[in-house]
């Protein structure tokens, strides 16, 4: 194991939801697979619940650590005890937690200034957009982690580019998807409440996309005909049914279906697909670390 000073350093900020939580985990253990210092950073309560997996990743040799941070949601109109989206009463104050999720910059910045080692990179969830200007003020970078599939995330953003709720008039009333190659209808209703809210929250997400170095997807812009990914409602509609049918081909269609499992199971795995390119973003961001390491020593 290479010695502290030349390790690599990751922080990690999962929104404080159960389903953002686990995929951000996972992340810090590919990473710490790879011999990186992982620090993620939270709330108490949520700290409570990586108790399990970071008592086995230890086990297993991996520098995964969590670091407490101290939260109160009480100036958003919200009980102090709450620090998960699933300890709400309602969903619909939703868009409370997540400003009071924004309201740690300054106790992370003072988190920051005594880190050990350095912060190398920053991986943090978009709906913590305050994160960015934490990576701007100590020059380093940072990821956004998106956790949406592409389609849902390709459709929340034209509807905010195309201001495709500027003209509904209720909550109920469906809009069609601006953007897309085929006709799909929504009502605000059914968007997530902080994008209905306000209007500013969203514009500081998108603001802080931008200055993050990226944001990992499953398909490069300009690839769509390559890969063919453009499916009609009817195809989907014709698949599900094949498969869901009794007979020799949606047996034929199951079986394929448990290798793909397997072959998605192959990707994480030492030198599968995934783990390569997790190896390749930490050789990225070590060669920026050691530019920058370098610039100061001249």
């Amino acid at each position: 194991m290479a010695s502290q000073s030349h390790q690599l350093h990751f922080v990690l900020f999962p929104l404080i939801a159960q389903g953002h939580l686990i995929p951000m985990f996972d992340t810090a253990r590919m990473l710490a697979r790879h011999g990186v210092i992982v620090t993620i950073v939270t709330t108490q309560l949520n700290a409570k619940r990586f108790a399990i997996p970071l008592a086995r990743a230890a086990e297993a040799g991996l520098q995964i650590r969590a670091v407490e941070i101290q939260f109160s949601c009480q100036e958003t109109g919200l009980p102090n005890e709450i620090e998960n989206f699933d300890m709400l009463p309602s969903l619909g104050l939703g868009y409370e937690l997540f400003m009071a999720a924004n309201t740690l910059q300054e106790p992370v910045e003072r988190l920051f200034e005594g880190l050990t080692p350095r912060p190398s990179c920053i991986i943090s969830d978009m709906c913590l957009p305050y994160t960015s200007n934490v990576a701007t003020k100590f020059g380093i970078p940072r990821i956004s982690f998106n956790g949406f599939s592409c389609f849902c995330t390709l459709c929340l953003h034209n509807i905010q580019i195309y201001e495709a709720l500027e003209s509904v008039s209720s909550e109920s009333e469906l809009f069609v998807v601006p953007g897309l190659p085929d006709h799909i209808e929504l009502a605000s209703n059914h968007l997530p409440s902080a994008m209905i809210d306000v209007k500013d929250f969203s514009a500081l997400v998108s603001d802080a996309e931008m200055l993050s170095v990226g944001s990992q997807v499953t398909l490069k812009w300009g690839e769509e005909e390559k890969f063919g990914v453009l499916v009609k409602k009817e195809q989907v509609k014709n698949a599900v049914n094949s498969v869901m049918n009794v007979g020799e081909e949606s047996e034929e269609r199951r079986r394929r279906a448990r290798e793909l499992g397997k072959m998605a199971n192959k990707a994480v795995e030492e030198e599968g697909s995934s783990y390569l390119s997790m190896k390749l973003l930490i050789e990225d961001i070590r060669k920026k670390t050691f530019v920058e390491k370098k610039g100061e020593t001249l």
